[in-house]
């Protein structure tokens, strides 16, 4: 109901009662409601912008198994939010959201290897985890494995598989 609120989904726009909802979710133990009452503080979102409640948010719905509200605690680490930047720390929340099946944080993750950003820079990785990410809906990593292939970047060189990439992910948008 909270993201309904928020986007606008047969109700008029209210971040106000997106992030009331939100946070009785998170107060019932549901993590993606944490998480979602924390992207609200980090942005200041109908919200005061508070990042110190954001990420205590987003530890939160880590702790209750939300795989974003890890990769979003990993971000923070990995761009020092508040926190001081700890590329080990980000790469085990990424490893953990993906882990829990979450889009972004392999996609995060596929980065870090592919960029050598807090590990030993592994292509083949890096591709592993893009597609697993693309797998799951993530658009900025099926275009990463579409440039993978369409340069031979840790695969075989294959057009016709990087535009099948980078079409999927033009469709995610």
């Amino acid at each position: 109901l909270g993201v309904r609120y928020q986007d606008g989904i047969g109700v008029r726009k209210d971040m106000r009662r997106a992030n009331k909802l939100y946070k009785q979710a998170c107060d019932l133990k549901s993590g993606d409601g944490c998480s979602k009452l924390g992207v609200s503080y980090a942005q200041g979102s109908g919200i005061n912008k508070d990042i110190w409640r954001a990420h205590e948010l987003f530890k939160q719905g880590c702790d209750l198994k939300h795989g974003r509200g890890c990769s979003n605690l990993g971000v923070r680490y990995q761009d020092g939010i508040g926190v001081r930047k700890d590329m080990r720390r980000a790469h085990e929340l990424f490893k953990q959201g993906c882990d829990l099946k979450n889009g972004h944080a392999c996609a995060v993750l596929g980065n870090s290897y592919a960029n050598g950003n807090g590990v030993n820079k592994d292509l083949r990785r890096a591709n592993e985890l893009f597609k697993q990410a693309c797998d799951l809906k993530n658009g900025f990593a099926c275009a990463a494995l579409g440039n993978s292939y369409r340069f031979g970047t840790g695969v075989n060189k294959d057009v016709w598989r990087a535009n099948e990439l980078f079409k999927q992910a033009c469709d995610l948008k």
